[in-house]
């Protein structure tokens, strides 16, 4: 298989689990499980597993489960500082409970792996939340997280802002 349709594969499991992680810190809050338990549901039972539509049985797509781990554990071990990067960049009058709860699992696990993992370019992690934004909400929603997530971008990994920013300038016919 091509090197490049491997890491197309490989980018669209992130995707996947990007997508899983999000539900599950979504369901972590509202039924206030463990990371922990919520992982070993996911793994368990809900990734790669058939699930019955109205007419046809389909299956929940196959992520990178080791990926996902990562979020879920990474997120439980450093929401304390998550959500002081996430509140640092609220209006003055909001707090963070007021925010949707899905909008919360969006912002936590963008700035998780702006945070955690540097080997993951910026404009892919910026890329990846936003459009999954799209997928929940209409403009509003993803707008606001797109400012969020850039603003923490931005004191979390300031050369690759710059560097971003540049390409984006340099690209032809972009102004």
């Amino acid at each position: 298989m091509p090197e490049a349709e491997q890491n197309a594969r490989a980018a669209g499991k992130r995707g996947f689990a990007r997508l899983a992680a999000v539900q599950a810190l979504y369901q972590q809050e509202n039924q206030q499980q463990s990371a922990d338990e919520i992982l070993e549901e996911f793994l368990s039972y809900r990734l790669g597993s058939p699930i019955v539509e109205e007419d046809s049985a389909a299956e929940v797509p196959h992520s990178d489960k080791a990926f996902l781990s990562a979020l879920l554990t990474g997120v439980a071990q450093e929401q304390n500082r998550l959500d002081a990067l996430i509140k640092e960049r609220l209006p003055e009058t909001w707090t963070l409970p007021q925010l949707d709860p899905v909008v919360r699992a969006i912002l936590r696990a963008g700035a998780f792996e702006l945070l955690a993992m540097p080997e993951i370019p910026l404009s892919i992690i910026l890329n990846e939340y936003i459009e999954l934004a799209k997928a929940f909400f209409d403009r509003r929603e993803p707008m606001f997280i797109n400012g969020i997530l850039h603003s923490i971008a931005h004191s979390l990994r300031p050369q690759e802002q710059e560097v971003t920013e540049t390409a984006k300038r340099a690209l032809p016919g972009e102004t």
